[in-house]
């Protein structure tokens, strides 16, 4: 018998939970207002496996590594785009102490697979402490995706093109029910807005502006990831992609002109050089979580109700395999991570 699951936002994690469900024979229909303001359609789309704060591994990296390398290259084939580039980071190393410590993480037999030996700075950087090599980095062009694949659902029939009205939900015993349309379960993959529902307003879901500006330079060149506290993205053709900055609390998701110069101060304190020209800023919200773990589950009162949410910075990394992990779930195949579970913010709903 199918099952079917009414998914509320088309971002990323929407998009590859809605993939999933369907490559295993669900009937998906998707919810999505297409808000400018979401963080998928504005994201740098990174991803690196180490921690430049502990400068070890990320949570559950090799694991995360593997899930990308049986999404990304799929869906790019299913599209027919260039969405996945592996990359190789090199993390400019900012002080003595953190090139020593550099230097010490290199001998790790845990980290050996991710690191490189040596690196050289590209030209025109200025790193006087030198650069370190990460391997097994890249960038997902998640504008691309998210808007191919929209694309693709729109043609199919699956994919509405509106704001969800949570007034218009009912539960039953059958089911959930939404405007004619009925599925066994509704999830929430509304990133930051979840916080805004009736349904999810309990979870400690943050929304965390962030800014990216796209330049243009012929005063250095890199095929490399630059990572220096922001990130410098090649995109090819002399164009780069930079970022990112961080504020809570912002009271809309316009671009500010704040966060073009203190990104354009970060550029040039690297790149030795003026001003590059800039040639196109964004800004989205991030959804934040305080642990820094994704928020997975049914509603501990109604257990229709689903959240797939709080990815937040390192969401290309995480979802394909938190969506592989939550298909087993849905399917009984196995039991949610307990450090990804919403149980552990059960007492915000039910003190």
């Amino acid at each position: 018998m199918s099952r079917s699951a009414l998914l509320i936002g088309q971002g990323l994690a929407g998009t590859i939970l809605g993939w999933e469900l369907l490559r295993r024979g669900w009937q998906v229909h998707l919810i999505d207002h297409h808000h400018q303001g979401s963080s998928s359609l504005v994201a740098g789309g990174l991803w690196n496996p180490i921690s430049f704060r502990t400068h070890g591994l990320t949570w559950r990296a090799t694991e995360l590594l593997e899930a990308m390398e049986n999404c990304y290259p799929a869906l790019a084939r299913e599209l027919g785009q260039a969405i996945y580039h592996p990359l190789p980071l090199l993390r400019v190393l900012s002080s003595a102490e953190e090139a020593n410590r550099w230097d010490e993480r290199m001998t790790d037999p845990a980290l050996r697979p991710f690191l490189a030996d040596s690196a050289v700075p590209p030209q025109g950087i200025h790193a006087p402490f030198g650069v370190g090599e990460v391997k097994h980095a890249g960038w997902v062009d998640v504008p691309a995706l998210l808007t191919g694949m929209r694309d693709l659902w729109l043609e199919a029939g699956i994919l509405a093109h509106e704001n969800f009205d949570e007034s218009a939900l009912q539960t039953g015993a059958d089911g959930v029910h939404y405007r004619g349309l009925r599925a066994d379960v509704a999830i929430w993959c509304s990133g930051w807005q979840v916080a805004g529902s009736r349904a999810f307003s309990w979870l400690p879901v943050v929304p965390n502006k962030g800014e990216i500006l796209t330049f243009r330079t012929t005063r250095f060149s890199s095929e490399s990831i630059l990572n220096f506290g922001q990130f410098i993205l090649p995109l090819g053709g002399g164009r780069y992609r930079a970022g990112a900055t961080w504020k809570l609390g912002a009271a809309d998701d316009r671009p500010t002109e704040q966060a073009r110069q203190y990104l354009l101060g970060r550029l040039q304190q690297v790149m030795m050089s003026e001003e590059p020209e800039v040639i196109g800023q964004a800004s989205g919200f991030r959804p934040t979580v305080p642990d820094r773990r994704p928020l997975l589950g049914s509603h501990p009162h109604q257990p229709r109700w689903h959240s797939f949410n709080g990815f937040g910075s390192r969401g290309v990394m995480l979802v394909p395999a938190m969506a592989v992990h939550y298909a087993d779930v849905l399917e009984e195949k196995a039991s949610l991570h307990p450090e990804v579970n919403l149980e552990r913010y059960r007492t915000r709903l039910d003190p």
